[in-house]
């Protein structure tokens, strides 16, 4: 998996084209011909990264939505982000 920090901010691959389809996605890797599906939440957490915020500002979005403690959430941010870079799906973008 690839390390991230919550103080990083997350970018899309042009490589990747994603579909929500009833509150899930399926998101088509171009470069491998691999798909990959989200569930409702991971669908939500994809959508706020792409928004271009840290991923300080999801865990806060998802420490908002839900009841559930902060280093859950924070924990769960980050492997789900990390899995997302390790697959190629989203790089570490540029600091602003």
């Amino acid at each position: 998996m690839t390390a991230v920090s919550i103080d990083d901010r997350l970018a899309p691959s042009d490589q990747v084209v994603i579909r929500e389809l009833a509150g899930e996605s399926v998101i088509l890797d171009l470069k491998s011909g691999v798909y990959f599906g989200l569930n409702g939440i991971g669908t939500h957490v994809w959508t706020l990264v792409a928004q271009g915020g840290s991923l300080r500002d999801v865990n806060a979005a998802l420490g908002a939505e839900f009841d559930a403690p902060a280093g859950v959430i924070e924990r769960e941010v980050l492997r789900f982000a990390g899995e997302l870079c390790a697959h190629g799906l989203c790089r570490v973008a540029e600091p602003r």
